[in-house]
């Protein structure tokens, strides 16, 4: 198709996304959305698609209206090839009023697929757009594509850049509807070429974000596409904001895939000048979290607690910004917690829950009560524990609508269960409720960890080849991915079930040559404690230790400990007893 150069390229690009819906989607369900602000220009565009896709169905649905539904259906019964919903901010008074029509339709979502099998769009104002995303946040979450047709002339930047890049609930996609996307951004971004025209540039930007994001969820290579496409725009239009912030999000990608050395000094060397430079205080406070985030995973926790406790949290405090200042806290809180100051973590969890219930943010009490019942579960309080998952917790993720925090809390529940000795009940939540809810977002390396989990419940349970058949397919899921600690996660668990087993050479094998080098590789010191630890045990527990074998398990466990007592890990008066009962030490 040629292109049409009496409309923008934005404008084109989109029709051409709208246009393929059209085409693969006929009769299927989908709900779309539709961005523009000029009816004029909304109609002109129905019409250019209509020539060419002559079944589109058009209501317009009055001022006033409460039930679309009941509506839409005496309008049309249908079902036609695609339908198309106009006029429905009419009844919709501003962005902010509460609105019974939008209540009312978000209520009827679960009515849409039955009656209309095909592809529906509602062509809404960003105004109206924006509603639609905060007060009918189910049925929200049912639109698969957005289409944007705000020219510049009408566009209000804030509201173009919320609505966007509302990729926030790209999780509620499916794994399939996670590739449709990633596939229309591409030919987005391609059909621009590598050098879009300045008014174009801003959109671009958008489009990268989006696909980075999608990207990552999905196990691609986002890195690249933040590193060598996302950035360069930002250089080129000397936005030193966005680039600060596309930098962080470089990071946090080297940071999952180990490269703590490389983001350390992303953060450090180029991203704190810029926020220094502009003045911008709370993302350099938060820059400073992430930096203390990751000195405490290289196992230097009294440095990273210095960090957050004498430099971000004041930044922050001075602003008088509760919310992020809370999160700081809930950091430090964390961080205690791993070196077993568990009264204190707890003291400073609840402070932190009050404050965001003060601040009326539920994601982040939800997340936080999170956090104290796993600290009540470390410590034996598994009865609360459980209490705190389920009736504080779960709810609120429902309530929002947050399919992949719900995945979590039952993975949570599981944990708990397991230890409790309930094996087949966190069997069946780990496979049967929050498995697929990781498969259905495509979110690999959370399956990958409900996937061990699976593999030591059905060790506890004596099914121990089943478990090494599941541990090898994460290895290799991971390794697909290049995710390369959780690869080592699940190379170890093989190997602790080997030693279990009595295949102790194989078990140290893969422990010397498959993950103690690429912890070590990684910096991450926790990792490297407990591998040697590991290590050290197999060697004392061959049926006849040589005297190589004591000497080289003497070096693993002193190490070990070492290390436990200088990071003050929990389980250092643990190890001290096994390392004077085995050594004599």
């Amino acid at each position: 198709m040629q292109p049409n150069l009496d409309a923008p390229p934005t404008v084109e690009a989109e029709l051409a996304a709208l246009r393929r819906l059209l085409d693969f989607g006929e009769g299927l369900f989908s709900s779309s959305i539709a961005v523009c602000n000029s009816p004029v220009e909304r109609d002109r565009l129905i019409e250019k698609i209509r020539e060419t896709h002559p079944g589109v169905a058009v209501i317009t649905i009055p001022p006033c209206t409460v039930d679309v539904f009941g509506f839409a259906i005496e309008g049309y019964t249908g079902p036609p090839k695609a339908l198309f919903l106009i006029g429905l901010e009419a009844s919709i008074a501003s962005q902010e009023a509460d609105s019974h029509t939008l209540r009312s339709l978000n209520a009827s979502r679960d009515l849409w697929p039955n009656r209309y099998p095909c592809p529906i769009v509602l062509w809404l104002p960003e105004y109206a757009a924006t509603a639609l995303s905060q007060q009918a946040r189910d049925y929200w979450r049912f639109i698969s594509h957005r289409f944007y047709f705000a020219t510049e002339a009408h566009a209000s930047g804030l509201l173009a850049d919320q609505f966007s890049t509302e990729y926030r609930l790209a999780n509620t996609l499916s794994a399939e509807e996670k590739l449709t996307r990633i596939d229309e951004l591409v030919q987005r971004i391609d059909s621009v070429g590598d050098d879009p025209p300045p008014a174009l540039q801003r959109h671009v930007l958008d489009w990268l974000d989006e696909l980075a994001t999608l990207s990552q969820i999905t196990g691609a290579d986002a890195l690249s596409i933040r590193r060598n496409h996302e950035l360069p725009v930002y250089q080129r239009l000397g936005d030193e904001l966005g680039k600060a912030k596309t930098l962080g999000k470089i990071a946090g990608l080297l940071i999952d895939r180990g490269d703590t050395d490389e983001a350390l000094s992303i953060y450090r060397e180029e991203i704190l000048p810029i926020y220094d430079r502009l003045g911008v205080v709370r993302e350099k406070a938060l820059t400073m979290s992430s930096i203390a985030g990751i000195i405490s995973q290289l196992g230097n926790t009294d440095e990273a607690y210095r960090i957050l406790f004498e430099e971000a949290l004041p930044l922050l405090q001075e602003l008088k910004d509760v919310k992020y200042a809370a999160l700081i806290q809930g950091q430090m809180a964390v961080m205690l917690q791993n070196v077993g100051r568990n009264d204190e973590a707890l003291k400073i969890f609840e402070r932190v829950s009050n404050a965001f219930e003060i601040v009326g943010d539920l994601r982040s009490k939800a997340m936080t009560r999170g956090y104290i019942a796993k600290l009540l579960h470390k410590i034996g309080q598994t009865d609360e524990a459980l209490r705190i998952h389920r009736v504080e917790v779960f709810p609120v993720y429902e309530q929002l609508g947050d399919e992949l925090a719900k995945a979590h809390t039952l993975e949570e529940i599981a944990d708990i269960l397991m230890e409790r000795g309930e094996y087949y009940e966190a069997l069946r939540l780990l496979r049967d409720e929050a498995g697929p809810i990781y498969l259905r977002l495509g979110d690999i390396k959370a399956c990958a960890t409900a996937l061990r989990k699976m593999a030591t419940i059905l060790i506890s349970t004596g099914n121990i080849d089943e478990a090494i058949l599941i541990l090898e397919n994460v290895a290799k899921l991971c390794d697909d991915i290049d995710a390369v600690r959780e690869n080592a996660v699940a190379n170890a668990k093989i190997a602790t079930v080997l030693q279990q087993r009595g295949q102790t050479d194989e078990a140290l094998r893969k422990y010397r040559e498959e993950i103690l080098p690429i912890f070590e590789r990684l910096g991450n010191l926790r990792d490297q404690f407990v591998c040697r630890w590991n290590i050290g045990t197999a060697l004392l527990q061959k049926p006849s230790p040589t005297e190589a074998d004591i000497k080289e398990a003497r070096e693993h466990l002193r190490w070990a400990l070492a290390m436990a007592e200088q990071h003050k890990y929990a389980e250092a008066a643990q190890i001290r007893e096994t390392v004077k009962r085995l050594l004599g030490d």
